[in-house]
C-alpha cells in the first residue's frame, strides 16, 4: 500500500513535466548540489522539491543515507540531528515548475518601522478621498425562470427590483429604484395606495437642491391657470437659496422629459342601476387604451372620488375600465368625468416646464413657463409617407379632413384575410369610380383596406352582414339616385392624426395680510398649434387671461366671541 499518495502524485506530475520539458530541448528539473553539513536546513533551491526525489550520498565513498536522518520541507532539506560533525555530502533531487509555499500578495505588508520594541505598521497614503458609503440601505429581488411548452420555444423570464438610499460623501444623499423587468405590470387599481412596479428613477440630494433622473411626477405649482399632473421620464431639478443682501428667498426647479402618456377627458354616459364597467376613450375616439396608473381623477356629481374597493370606485387600467362600488349608486341623473392619461403610441411627446419664485415677507413674486410638443418624424415606431405629410400639410387645423387612402396591393392570396378586387363601376349619376368588391378568387383578390367610420352619409360603404370571412366585409352602396348624395357610413381611408404643440405661460404676484386676507393678480398666455405641419396658415391659436382675486377678514370685536366678516371678491378675464 502507497503511504502518501499525495506526494507520489506531486512526484508523477513533476516527472511529466519534466519529459516534457526535455522533449521541447529546454533544461531538465533533475538537479545536483554537494553542500558542507553539521546539523539544521539548508537551502536547496529556488522552487519546490519533490520529496520522493531526494537522494542523500556521502561525498567520499558515496553510500546512501538513511532517510530517517533528514527531511524535506518545500526548498530546504533538513537534518534531524544537530551538533553533527561537519561532512561533505552529494544531493540529488528534481524540482516542481512552481514554488508551492510562495506568499503572493498585491500590497506588502511586511515592512514594518521599529521604536522601543513597538511595531508599527507603514502607513500607504490613498489617491484621493473616493466615494463613502454612510449607512447605505438596499433592498430588492433577483429572479430568472423558464418558460416551456410543447407548441412555444424556450423562453428566459428575468425580472430585477432593487430599491437603496443612503448617504455618500459631502453630504450627497441618494434615493433609487431600479428593476428590469421584460414582463411589464401595472398595479390593478382597487386599493387607496398603489405599488409603482415600473419606475425606474435615480435621486441626488445635498442640501436644498435635488437632481431626479428617470421616472417622476410633475405635480401643478401654486397659481391658478398653470394646472397640470404629468408622469414622466426624464430630468427634473429644484434648488432654494437666500437672496445675498436681502431676505428675499429664490426657489426654481426646471424639468425636461419625455411624456409617457397622453391626457384625455371623458364624460361618461352612464345608464340607471349600472355600476360598470365604463370603457373610457382616448383623446381621438380610441376604444382599446392602455390607462397610466394613479393618473386618473374621476368626478361625480361635481365631487373628487378616491379610488379603492373599499371607498369609491376601482380601475382596471390594463382594460381602461372604471367601476364604481356601492357606496356610489349610479342613477340617470349621476354626473360623471374622469380625467387621465394613457399610453399613445402615436408621436413622440416631448416636455419642459420651469417655476420660478421670489419670496420675501408675505409677497412673493412667480414665473411659470410650460410648454410640450410632438416630434413630426416619429409615428407609433413607422414614418409619414411623402404623400401623408402633404396631406396633413393641406389640412391646416381641420383635423378631420386629413385623410389617407389606405388601399394596399398585396402579391400573394391569404385565404384567412379579407381581399378585394377592384371593379370599375358607373354609377347612376354618371360618375365612374372604382369599387372594391370582397372576392375569394385567388387571381382576382389583390387588394386590402381598412375602412374607417365616416359619419352617416358621407361614404359610399356599408358593413355586409351576409359575407362570411373571418373580419368584417364591406360592401359598396351606390349613392342615392335622387340627390346622388352617399348612403354609406364608411370610406376606405385612414384618419392622420396631426402632431399638435402646446404653450402656456404665466406671471403673477401675491402679497398676504397675515392670516387676515390675501391680494394676488395672474396673467397668462398659451398658444396651441393644432398641426405642426401646417405652419404659417394663421389657423393657430393664442390667447390671453388675467385672474386676480382679493379676500379680508374683519373682526367687529377685540376677542374671539366677536363678530366677524369675510370679504371676497375675484375678477376673471
Amino acid at each position: 500500500m502507497i503511504k502518501y499518495p499525495f506526494i507520489l502524485l506531486i512526484v508523477l506530475l513533476g516527472v511529466l513535466y519534466a519529459g516534457e520539458v526535455q522533449a521541447q530541448g529546454s533544461l531538465s528539473n533533475l538537479r545536483s548540489r554537494t553542500l558542507l553539513v553539521s546539523g539544521g536546513c539548508y537551502v536547496l533551491d529556488s522552487l519546490t522539491v519533490a520529496p520522493a526525489t531526494v537522494l542523500v550520498r556521502d561525498a567520499r565513498s558515496g553510500a546512501l543515507m538513511s532517510g530517517l536522518l533528514y527531511r524535506v520541507e518545500d526548498n530546504q532539506l533538513c537534518f534531524a540531528l544537530s551538533g553533527m560533525d561537519t561532512f561533505q555530502v552529494q544531493v540529488d533531487y528534481r524540482v516542481l515548475p512552481y514554488r508551492m509555499r510562495q506568499r503572493i500578495f498585491s500590497l506588502d505588508t511586511m515592512p514594518l518601522s521599529k521604536a522601543d520594541d513597538d511595531y508599527r505598521p507603514v502607513a500607504i497614503p490613498l489617491p484621493g478621498r473616493g466615494i463613502i458609503q454612510e449607512g447605505i440601505t438596499y433592498q430588492g429581488s433577483f429572479t430568472r425562470g423558464l418558460s416551456f411548452g410543447n407548441s412555444q420555444d424556450l423562453v428566459l423570464n428575468s425580472s430585477f427590483n432593487l430599491q437603496l438610499s443612503g448617504r455618500l460623501s459631502d453630504g450627497i444623499e441618494v434615493r433609487a429604484a431600479i428593476s428590469d423587468d421584460n414582463i411589464p405590470l401595472q398595479p390593478e387599481g382597487n386599493t387607496r395606495q398603489l405599488r409603482e412596479f415600473d419606475r425606474v428613477f435615480i435621486q441626488l440630494s445635498k442640501g436644498k437642491g435635488s437632481l431626479i433622473a428617470g421616472d417622476y411626477d410633475l405635480l401643478r405649482p401654486q397659481g391658478y391657470f398653470m394646472n397640470y399632473f404629468k408622469r414622466l421620464q426624464g430630468l427634473s431639478f429644484k434648488t432654494e437659496a437666500k437672496v445675498p443682501g436681502t431676505r428675499g428667498l429664490v426657489r426654481a426647479d426646471a424639468s425636461m422629459a419625455v411624456s409617457r402618456g397622453q391626457f384625455a377627458r371623458n364624460q361618461i354616459r352612464q345608464q340607471e342601476g349600472n355600476q360598470g364597467p365604463y370603457r373610457l376613450r382616448g383623446a381621438q375616439g380610441e376604444l382599446f387604451i392602455i390607462v397610466l396608473s394613479g393618473t386618473e381623477r374621476v368626478w361625480l356629481d361635481g365631487q373628487l372620488m378616491e379610488r379603492g374597493i373599499e371607498t369609491d370606485y376601482i380601475m382596471d387600467y390594463n382594460r381602461g375600465e372604471l367601476s364604481f362600488t356601492n357606496r356610489r349608486l349610479i342613477t340617470k341623473d349621476s354626473r360623471i368625468i374622469v380625467e387621465f392619461e394613457y399610453a399613445d403610441q402615436g408621436y413622440l411627446r416631448t416636455l419642459y416646464a420651469m417655476n420660478t419664485e421670489y419670496r420675501v415677507g408675505e409677497s412673493r413674486l412667480y414665473l411659470q413657463v410650460f410648454g410640450q410638443q410632438d416630434s413630426r418624424t416619429s409615428l407609433g415606431g413607422s414614418l409619414l409617407s411623402p404623400e401623408q405629410r402633404r396631406i396633413l400639410r393641406e389640412a391646416g387645423d381641420d383635423i378631420g379632413a386629413a385623410l389617407s387612402p389606405s388601399l394596399d396591393t398585396v402579391s400573394d392570396f391569404l385565404p384567412y384575410r379579407v381581399q378585394y378586387r377592384l371593379v370599375d363601376t358607373v354609377g347612376v349619376c354618371g360618375e365612374v369610380d372604382s369599387v372594391l368588391v370582397f372576392s375569394t378568387d385567388p387571381q382576382l383578390a389583390r387588394y386590402t383596406a381598412r375602412f374607417s367610420f365616416v359619419g352617416l352619409g358621407n361614404g359610399h360603404y356599408v358593413l355586409d352582414a351576409e359575407a362570411v370571412a373571418n373580419e368584417r366585409v364591406y360592401r359598396w352602396l351606390s349613392p342615392d339616385p335622387q340627390t346622388c348624395r352617399p348612403r354609406g357610413d364608411y370610406a376606405p381611408v385612414i384618419q392622420l392624426a396631426a402632431p399638435q404643440a402646446h404653450q402656456l405661460m404665466t406671471l403673477g404676484g401675491e402679497h398676504r395680510f397675515g392670516q387676515r386676507g390675501m391680494v394676488q393678480t395672474e396673467l397668462a398666455w398659451s398658444h396651441r398649434d393644432r398641426n405642426r405641419f401646417a405652419q404659417g396658415n394663421g389657423l393657430d391659436y393664442s390667447g390671453l387671461a388675467w385672474y386676480s382675486p382679493y379676500r379680508r377678514d374683519l373682526m367687529a370685536g377685540r376677542d374671539s366671541t366677536g363678530w366677524g366678516m369675510t370679504v371676497e371678491g375675484a375678477y376673471e378675464w
